[in-house]
């Protein structure tokens, strides 16, 4: 009967004895082993190049006595880009009168002094100085002037150039004349009078240092007051060809 027991007994620890052992392993090695965190991935960044003073950026040495590379500007002056800023000329042509000024004397050729500044691309100072004699008969008529004026381009075509102008000055015009059919001489004497111009005409530039304008000039200074006679009132037109040197 013992042994039957034992035979009993032995064949219940054959079956449970693996699973007490695996059981045990496992419980013994978690308790005594430590298991480390995982480390996460950590990308590197990339490394930077960097340049001395005396390295080109793709890693070529510049030898030591060279001075770094600078940036260099180009500047223009402003007299390289407009040129020869200054004209002077001397224009010649006729001369229309209106008004009382042509009862008082008859249409010639004038000449006249002209004086340009180059401000702009565009614009152009101007100044004119002239002084007439006029006659028809007995009858005499003078002005002498010296205004200034605006002179804009219009535009660019190969060496012409259009353009046209407003300006202003002073007028100081006299007159000799006979009153009333009679013929008697009545003397206007000189006074200053405010006045306006208009100007239009064609610009050649002939070289660096030479200009030729063609210039149809209309002048008209407010009229002048007089005590024993009437008021002395007028305009003219003069068509010119102006040569001028530019410095």
């Amino acid at each position: 009967m013992k042994d039957i027991h034992f035979k009993i007994l032995g064949l219940i620890l054959i079956m449970i004895g693996p699973f007490c052992f695996n059981s045990y392993a496992q419980t013994h090695v978690h308790n005594n082993t430590q298991i480390a965190a995982p480390v996460p991935n950590v990308i590197a960044p990339p490394k930077q190049q960097i340049s001395t003073p005396n390295q080109m950026p793709q890693g070529k040495v510049i030898p030591p006595n060279t001075k770094p590379i600078q940036k260099q500007y180009i500047t223009y002056a402003k007299e390289s880009v407009l040129g020869k800023r200054h004209y002077i000329g001397l224009g010649f042509g006729q001369m229309f009168l209106f008004g009382d000024y042509a009862s008082l004397g008859e249409d010639k050729i004038v000449f006249d002094l002209y004086y340009q500044f180059k401000s702009s691309l565009m614009f152009k100072l101007i100044a004119n100085v002239h002084a007439h004699k006029f006659e028809i008969g007995k009858q005499v008529f003078k002005t002498k002037s010296a205004n200034f004026g605006i002179k804009a381009k219009i535009f660019d075509y190969d060496k012409f150039s259009p353009f046209v102008g407003l300006g202003f000055g002073l007028y100081w015009p006299s007159a000799e004349r006979t009153l009333n059919n009679s013929n008697s001489i009545i003397k206007a004497d000189t006074k200053t009078a405010f006045g306006l111009n208009a100007f239009t005409g064609l610009d050649l530039d002939v070289s660096e240092r030479f200009n030729l304008s063609f210039m149809a000039h209309y002048h008209k200074p407010f009229s002048v007051s007089y005590d024993n006679q009437p008021d002395l009132s007028g305009a003219y037109l003069k068509l010119l060809i102006i040569p001028s040197y530019r410095f």
